[in-house]
């Protein structure tokens, strides 16, 4: 089995919310990769940073259009997250 740590996913800090925070798909990725123990990271993240990251993206793809606000918080109560946006006034 390859280490999750050495994959492309690990090292982008593009999971770090479900690495760090999620038991459920650690175990699940732990079936197929060589995981670190649950709630470590190799390369010192921290499960705060990646939920922000992991935020960041979700408030990126409603200012791209990708999402809706409505999807979005949908998305974002899912995975527990909180999103600091501020409402656009239309005039």
């Amino acid at each position: 089995m390859d280490k999750w740590a050495d994959t492309f996913h690990c090292t982008s800090r593009a999971h770090c919310d479900y690495c760090l925070g999620s038991a459920e798909w650690h175990k699940l990725v732990s079936e197929y990769m060589i995981m670190p123990k649950f709630g470590t990271c190799p390369y010192g993240e921290a499960l705060s940073a990646g939920k922000e990251r992991r935020a960041d993206v979700i408030v990126a793809r409603v200012a791209a259009g990708v999402l809706t606000a409505e999807q979005a918080e949908t998305v974002a109560t899912k995975l527990g997250l909180k999103l600091d946006v501020q409402p656009v006034v239309r005039r």
